[in-house]
């Protein structure tokens, strides 16, 4: 056993060790044309700027042309470091055309979409601006959430009876559900029984898994083919830790069913480890800490949920109709001893869990702000529920009934053996919630984060000095000094109001990063003085 934690330690320090600083998703810095901009004549080069290295085999970028005789636009091109740029093989018409880039994760795999627009001597309707596609059910996201469902519920059973079993079956290879009396009766159905629910939870759990990193690496090649799947699961590194899943899971199944249950502790620890590597921590900051508490996060539920659950399938169908002798055994003895595992488990998830919550949400507001928030609000009272009732009939209810004479079921016990029933119900809507969190192609603090960046800094562009946008008809272009920068703007009148584009740029004529503060009471958008990314003012006159 010991062993087998210095292997599991090992591989930790592998992981964290490799894991590097900050990571993150592949977010939209800005492009050429910038989302929303009016052109005399059409681009002969299309240029998108992200803030990591694409990943050159599923990112990908198209040019459709709205309205009437739209279409797709013939371009060629493919991701270069942290560029994608698409040259434009026909003469565009006048006319609207939306830009509609794909890029994937090359830390925790998950696909990331988004769309702008710009226009050939006409207006694009709602502006073009650039938009983000954050719903978790986007492309058949169903698929992935009910895997994802499936994967943690059986993955919880299945290990939670392994490390429970670890911490409390006899070195004999008792089963820790058992009772003291050798002589019980049940003894032997016990054993059989928790050994079938393991041995079929951790069918499913690499079923689930393999399943999983089928629909992920789908999602992020565009859809179900052998080259997408291929160029997923074995060229990125988050298919192949998806594709670690699947076998550190069976290898601890083959190993349970060789009879060898502690051993078997390792492989589904690494396991869980894998899984944490291929979520959201690992594309988090810190990387290292955030991989380190999502493991233990999994590790603590499993003991705590997992040993709830296996201890509800094992014994509520025996004891119904049991004699009190042996209903009042398993209270008395079972029960408690798990409790000396559990409440220490359920401290772990409960300070890892706020952890993981600060890391992936960044700010308080993002609870009630953000759909991804207002999920984890749901699992977190769901997790309330479930130790609200484990309190309820461990301290007030089970005392109790134990100290009652009488033989039949008393109310006391009527409400302990249901409430104790109820929390794996409860677990359910725990792992759906995090079925739904994993899905999400982006937490509130990388979403805010990459439109900070957005913000802050547009695409580089290729030229210094860069020549400055030539104003359109109706418009009027102003500049002046404002300390060591040039501030530009571009203004026409539209209806009643005055709408205008404002950029910063150094005395060289190449854009200024940095945030824009305007003094002027209006409805804005503060973007960076980078090229391509612009403050639009609109008031009164």
């Amino acid at each position: 056993m010991r062993r087998g934690l210095f292997i599991v330690v090992a591989v930790l320090v592998v992981v964290l060790a490799t894991a590097g600083s900050a990571g993150a998703h592949s977010a939209f810095l800005g492009s050429t044309p910038e989302p929303g901009a009016r052109l005399e004549r059409g681009p002969r080069l299309v240029k998108l700027t992200f803030t990591e290295p694409l990943n050159e085999r599923l990112s990908t970028a198209t040019v459709v042309r709205l309205g009437s005789g739209g279409g797709p636009v013939r371009t060629r091109g493919r991701p270069s470091g942290k560029r994608l740029i698409l040259e434009v093989l026909a003469t565009l018409p006048r006319g609207a055309y939306q830009v509609r880039w794909h890029t994937v994760s090359t830390r925790d795999g998950h696909a990331l979409e988004g769309t702008f627009a710009f226009g050939v001597r006409a207006a694009v309707a709602g502006g073009g601006e650039h938009d983000v596609q954050q719903s978790p059910f986007a492309r058949q996201g169903e698929l992935r959430v009910a895997a994802r469902v499936l994967l943690y519920a059986s993955l919880l059973v299945f290990g939670g009876a392994l490390l429970v079993q670890a911490m409390l079956g006899g070195r004999d290879g008792r089963c820790w559900l058992t009772l003291a009396d050798t002589g019980d009766p049940a003894r032997v159905r016990v054993s059989r029984r928790e050994r079938a629910i393991v041995l079929h939870a951790g069918c499913v759990a690499v079923g689930a898994a393999a399943l999983s990193a089928a629909a992920d690496a789908a999602d992020a090649a565009g859809g179900f083919s052998a080259r997408g799947l291929a160029e997923f699961l074995l060229y990125a590194d988050a298919g192949l830790t998806r594709l670690a899943v699947v076998g550190l899971l069976a290898v601890a199944l083959a190993v349970v069913a060789a009879g060898r249950r502690r051993a078997a502790v390792v492989p589904a620890a690494a396991a869980m480890l894998a899984l944490a590597v291929s979520g959201h921590a690992n594309a988090s900051a810190p990387r290292a800490l955030a991989v380190l508490v999502d493991w233990l996060h999994l590790l603590s539920a499993a003991v705590w949920a997992g040993g709830i659950a296996v201890l509800v399938l094992v014994w509520l169908p025996l004891l119904s109709g049991a004699p009190r002798s042996r209903r009042h055994a398993v209270a008395g003895q079972v029960l408690p001893a798990f409790g000396r595992v559990a409440l220490p488990a359920f401290v772990v998830v409960a300070v890892t869990g706020m952890v993981s919550a600060g890391i992936e949400l960044g700010r308080v507001t993002a609870l009630w702000q953000s759909d991804y928030g207002r999920v984890l609000m749901v699992k977190v009272s769901v997790v309330v529920l479930i130790a609200a009732a484990s309190a309820v009939h461990a301290w007030r209810l089970r005392p109790r009934f134990l100290a009652e004479r009488i033989e039949s079921r008393s109310r006391s016990e009527r409400r302990h053996w249901r409430l104790l029933g109820v929390e794996p119900v409860l677990g359910l809507g725990v792992v759906a919630a995090v079925g739904v969190l994993v899905a999400f192609p982006l937490p509130p603090r990388q979403l805010d984060d990459a439109g900070s960046a957005e913000a802050a800094v547009a695409a580089v562009p290729d030229c210094s000095p860069c020549p400055l946008p030539s104003p359109r008809p109706g418009e009027l272009a102003v500049a002046e000094h404002a300390g060591s920068n040039v501030a530009a703007a571009w203004v026409r009148r539209d209806g009643a109001a005055l709408v205008g584009t404002v950029r910063v740029y150094g005395l060289n004529k190449r854009p200024r990063p940095g945030p824009l503060r305007v003094p002027v009471r209006c409805s804005a958008r503060a973007g960076a003085g980078a090229e391509g990314s612009a403050w639009r003012a609109r008031h009164g006159r």
